[in-house]
């Protein structure tokens, strides 16, 4: 019994530190990023989240499932399940690549092909949209991809 309840409270404590740690790091980003600034980062973290949503599709319950029931070998199952979430995870990033350019065209209204991102734009032209929300905005999500 001892061993159960140090291990709850070792649970307990961490998962309090985790989120104590999460909202200071988002009161900290919101003080320094502005609201504008805020903003665009809860909207990628929004569109990532959908995008690893995506990628999970269940299959971690599912594994936890298989594995389960097995009283053999479980490598060939657990190799099956990692293979399946990295190619759902693989299409998602697929996915959130192409986005950024339509999502700039539909914010700021103008034709996709037209669209240059801040992030990738060395040249100065009347079709560029450098500098405008949607572009950081998509800069962003190119950004979080890559931490992702």
């Amino acid at each position: 019994m001892k061993a159960l309840t140090r291990n709850f409270l070792s649970l307990l404590l961490g998962d309090a530190l985790y989120r104590l740690a999460g909202f200071l790091a988002t009161a900290y980003l919101a003080r320094v990023l502005g609201q504008e600034g805020f903003g665009v980062v809860s909207f990628c973290l929004a569109v990532l989240s959908y995008a690893m949503f995506a990628s999970n599709n269940g299959l971690t319950v599912v594994g936890t499932r298989i594995v389960s029931g097995k009283t053999g070998d479980i490598l060939p199952s657990v190799n099956a399940v990692v293979f399946l979430r990295l190619l759902h995870a693989l299409a998602a990033a697929l996915l959130l690549l192409a986005l950024p350019g339509p999502l700039v065209a539909v914010i700021d209204g103008v034709p996709p092909n037209r669209v240059k991102l801040a992030a990738s734009n060395h040249e100065s032209s009347p079709d560029s949209r450098e500098g405008s929300p949607a572009a950081a905005l998509a800069s962003s999500i190119v950004v979080t991809i890559g931490c992702w």
